[in-house]
């Protein structure tokens, strides 16, 4: 599954390079050689900004991939530990994955109303829904700990289901608003 991840995320940047790179060349082309040929400044200050961007969105694919595979691989038990814990870079990666972003949406509901549970206010609220009541009674969420919830097969699956999906998505908008 990681790998199909991966293999699509790849694909979806080659398919939007190629189709922002059709788009933009003849626009930006004219427009370089619109100006005058001497001195070409906009050709290195255009070229210098693009690579400075593919840089980045690439640099940040990968981290959020060594994050990704930190949190949800093990090797002999233990956690892999890729990443220096005090680097800017990992702590973004960590808190907007790419991966996580796209993979897991109901676990992204869940844990807002995990926290929405902690406001009084919030909590009150989210108690009256029929989708939170829903899914209280189901035993499988019995535990409070949203990571030990998460490291469950059974919790996966049932977060994977689309009825599951849709009350968690409704609870979680309960919960936010």
């Amino acid at each position: 599954m990681l790998f199909g991840v991966l293999a699509a995320t790849i694909l979806v940047f080659i398919v939007v390079m190629v189709a922002v790179r059709a788009l933009l060349a003849r626009p930006v082309r004219t427009l370089i050689l619109s100006l005058s040929p001497e001195p070409r400044r906009i050709d290195r200050l255009l070229g210098f900004a693009l690579g400075a961007l593919k840089v980045c969105l690439i640099a940040y694919l990968m981290i959020s991939a060594l994050s990704f595979v930190e949190d949800n691989v093990a090797w002999g038990g233990r956690q892999l530990g890729l990443s220096p814990a005090d680097s800017i870079s990992f702590a973004l990666a960590r808190k907007y994955n790419l991966f996580e972003l796209v993979q897991y949406r109901p676990v992204r509901d869940l844990v807002r109303i995990a926290r929405s549970l902690n406001d009084p206010t919030k909590a009150a609220k989210i108690r009256s829904d029929p989708s939170f009541r829903a899914l209280a009674q189901d035993p499988r969420f019995a535990t409070g700990d949203t990571r030990s919830l998460l490291l469950r097969d059974d919790v996966l699956k049932l977060l994977q289901a689309p009825a599951v999906a849709a009350r968690l998505k409704a609870a979680g908008d309960a919960a936010q608003e």
